[in-house]
């Protein structure tokens, strides 16, 4: 989760980027489906709490974006490691 909050505050990135930067770095520790949803969702924590989420809010914020993003997977991101991570039950199961 370290990894995945510096990713969080890293200037200049768009939300995909942040995203694939984040299941990337899970992907090459973990290759777990949990480590990449967690990976993503506390880089987008992060980005939340520093740009534009106050704290009260946040729990209902990253509630959106598991609902809008469970079956996403950064297939362009994780290169080699995508023929196992693409399918969408994968990471839905994380």
């Amino acid at each position: 989760m370290v990894r995945a909050a510096t990713v969080g505050v890293a200037p200049y990135l768009t939300p995909d980027q942040r995203s694939g930067i984040a299941q990337l770095q899970a992907a090459l520790t973990h290759a777990h489906p949990t480590a990449l949803a967690a990976s993503d969702l506390t880089a987008h924590a992060v980005d939340l709490l520093r740009h534009r989420c106050e704290p009260a809010h946040l729990l209902a914020e990253l509630r959106l974006r598991v609902s809008t993003s469970r079956s996403t997977c950064r297939t362009d991101w994780l290169g080699n490691l995508a023929p196992r991570a693409e399918r969408a039950a994968f990471i839905a199961a994380g």
